[in-house]
């Protein structure tokens, strides 16, 4: 098979639940048009290269193969938490993936969302790229990548969850270690990692419809939800971590998304930095940038933000 018949067969079999999803690769302006928004993903999902990994695809953490269905993610579970499982990237095992990465000091680090330029911290090093879905095993190392750039740290995160990766427009698009990393509670990833306890200046609201069709509907959070927001965030961090495959399913569901997936929520930071997080009936709350892995709130809790509009 060609290139161009391995590219154009691909592109066939990408439904609209995955092109709804490489929309996280950025989020459309406030305002544009449906059509400017699905456009928009569809050439987000072209222009992504195919990372092929020697685990299951929703092990990676960005299109949840496995996550809350039949098949299962790799990520296990202990005393000491879950347990993302380090990729191994292997150029001919046949699982894709879709996803901009970089390799950096022995982890892989997964798109998440552009930043705001204030947030470029010191330069670190330089990702040469070259890795491709025909690229050989052997050529995936350190500071190689489906992007080359030079990669900063982000200020006020550290450079073991999250570094910043300079495109060739000049902006910064934050890349996050999504894999070989344990999580027990909650508070190790909203509070010591993203800081969101106390820190959110504004949330908007979207439904699942809206979201995946790119329709835009979002709703913003006024001070009369201020408290509801704050007791979300803080079960957010008391709550422990579990695999979203562990998520019970309806009789006859495939998975959460279509049967569970409720609104998604976005927590503008004061420096900037978004937080998307996706909810599930049943009090089930994932952060986008780490997908496999989630925590359950009390129903009363989450149904006070996550059922507000």
């Amino acid at each position: 098979m060609t290139r161009e018949e391995y590219l154009t067969e691909a592109m066939e079999q990408i439904s609209d639940r995955y092109i709804a999803e490489a929309a996280l690769i950025r989020r459309a302006p406030a305002g544009s048009s449906p059509r400017y928004r699905r456009v928009t993903a569809v050439l987000a999902a072209c222009a992504c290269i195919v990372l092929v990994i020697g685990l299951a695809a929703g092990s990676l953490g960005l299109w949840g193969a496995g996550e809350g269905g039949s098949g299962g993610s790799g990520i296990t579970v202990s005393e000491d938490g879950v347990t993302i499982p380090p990729l191994s990237v292997d150029g001919e095992q046949g699982a894709a993936n879709m996803v901009l990465f970089v390799i950096y000091q022995g982890g892989i680090y997964s798109q998440y969302e552009e930043l705001p330029a204030e947030l470029k911290g010191e330069y670190l090093d330089t990702s040469a790229g070259g890795i491709d879905e025909w690229t050989p095993q052997s050529e995936y190392g350190e500071l190689t990548g489906s992007a080359a750039g030079k990669l900063y740290a982000v200020q006020g995160y550290d450079t073991g969850f999250m570094v910043g990766l300079e495109m060739e427009n000049g902006s910064l698009m934050g890349l996050i270690r999504n894999n070989g990393i344990t999580l027990k509670e909650g508070r190790e990833l909203f509070e010591d990692r993203l800081h969101l306890n106390g820190r959110f200046t504004q949330v908007t609201w979207q439904s699942r419809e809206d979201w995946y069709n790119g329709t835009g509907g979002e709703q913003v959070f006024t001070e009369v939800h201020q408290e509801a927001l704050e007791r979300f965030v803080t079960a957010l961090c008391e709550a422990e971590f579990m695999r979203s495959e562990d998520i019970p399913l309806p009789d006859g569901a495939d998975n959460i998304y279509d049967s569970l997936e409720v609104c998604h929520l976005f927590f503008r930071l004061e420096d900037g930095l978004t937080v998307h997080l996706r909810c599930f009936a049943g009090g089930y709350v994932s952060f986008a940038g780490i997908r496999g892995v989630c925590v359950q709130i009390p129903e009363d809790i989450f149904a006070a933000v996550c059922e507000a509009f």
